[in-house]
Order: C-alpha cells, then structure tokens, then sequence
C-alpha cells in the first residue's frame, strides 16, 4: 500500500525506500528514472505529500540527457542477448563508445548510469551488452559465460556492436571499447 502511495506520489520513477521513522509514517526515498539524476525526496503519509530533499548530482539537474534504449539480438551462435544502446541528444550521427559491464556475474540496467550520460553529452553513442556470464536472465545464460572469457563473451560484445552497425545514427567505424574490472578485460582482448 505504501509503494503505491509512493509511486502516486512520485509518478514516472523508480522509488526505493532508504530510511524511516520507527511508525514507517515518514520515509526517505531514493528516486530516479534513467535519463536524469537520482534525487532524495523525503515523504509523510500523515499529509501524503512528499518533499524535495537533495539531487545525487544537482548540476546535472537541468541538462538534457538521453535514455537508454532496450535493444534485443542473436549472437552469432542463436543466443538471444540484450543491452542498451543511449544515443547523444540531437540528430547527428554518433561515434560508437562499446561500455562492457564488470563482474562478469554483473548486468546493466537501464537507469541512470554517470559514465553513460557523461559520454552521450559529449556526442557519443554507448553501446552496453548483457553477454553470456551475466547475471539477471537465468541460470542458464549465467552458466553460458563460464569459460568463455574473451571468447564467447567476447563475441557476444561484437556481436552487439553489429547489431548496432545498422542504426542510423551510429558510426561504428568510429568507434573504441572501454570498461573497468572485467569489462576493461573485455576492452583490452
């Protein structure tokens, strides 16, 4: 009931409680959506209204910023893979940045990602796949990843960055790899 009442409150988010009061009658909330900067805002169900606190980032509170879009794709073996592609505000054709996750046992979501954001406002489009060996889509795609360190996983990233080949806006003959942790490994095979 709270959730909803939430939601309601702050509709077009994702909401996440953070902190509350012993009688759970004021919380905290975590809010954010993918394009724009997580923001705090605290609420009362005693007046259901809910209150500004602080913005994660509040000087990136009025620039535009782009959402990643959900992309869906066969690897080169038939396994179905997803990602994100978030392309620069504006029409412009864009160099591709390929951002592979760390882990490998992570993901990426869509939500607000800094990194992401920084480089899509800086004219570039970013390309993020969830290859075999990441965690989130089942055991079984997990597993897939086992042993497969730069090499089936390692197709699947340029598998994707083929998939995105087609688009319009993307120039992937302009285009680097770069990513921490496991993804830099992916960066660097």
């Amino acid at each position: 009931a709270k959730a909803a009442k939430i939601d309601a409150l702050l509709k077009g988010r994702e909401n996440y409680i953070t902190s509350s009061s012993n009688d759970l009658s004021k919380v905290v909330i975590y809010s954010v959506t993918d394009h724009s900067p997580a923001r705090f805002y605290t609420i009362d169900f005693s007046t259901n209204k809910a209150g500004f606190w602080f913005s994660q980032y509040p000087h990136l509170e009025k620039v535009a910023m782009s959402s990643p879009q959900p992309i869906s794709f066969m690897s080169r073996d038939g396994k179905q893979l997803k990602g994100y592609l978030t392309l620069p505000v504006g029409d412009a054709k864009a160099p591709l940045i390929v951002f592979p996750h760390g882990g490998p046992t992570s993901r990426d979501y869509q939500e607000f990602d800094p990194w992401v954001q920084f480089l899509s406002s800086m004219g570039y489009a970013v390309l993020q796949v969830n290859f075999r060996g990441s965690d989130g889509f089942g055991t079984s795609h997990e597993t897939a990843g086992y042993r497969q360190w730069g090499r089936l996983m390692q197709d699947d990233v340029m598998d994707g960055m083929s998939f995105v080949a087609k688009h319009p806006r993307v120039d992937v003959n302009n285009s680097c790899m770069v990513g921490a942790s496991y993804g830099g490994y992916v960066a660097l095979v």
